[in-house]
């Protein structure tokens, strides 16, 4: 994940979640891909800023479930 810069900013965060959009739609659930670890960076790296920022905005569906996984690895 240190290959994943920080979000420091609104435009940032909205890039990061377009992106994100993009990688779960080409990941999936599939933990094997190549992209997973991508995505598990930028989904904390996400996850870091929301914090940071004290917002946190519904996540898509496949968002929370990839988060939800994360978290039991």
């Amino acid at each position: 994940m240190d290959t994943i810069a920080p979000i420091d900013t609104e435009a940032q965060y909205d890039r990061a979640l377009a992106a994100l959009d993009t990688l779960l739609a080409e990941v999936g659930e599939n933990l094997a891909h190549p992209l997973a670890d991508l995505v598990e960076g930028l989904i904390q790296r996400v996850t870091d800023y929301q914090d940071t920022a004290g917002h946190v905005l519904p996540a898509a569906a496949d968002m929370e479930l990839r988060l939800l996984m994360s978290e039991r690895l």
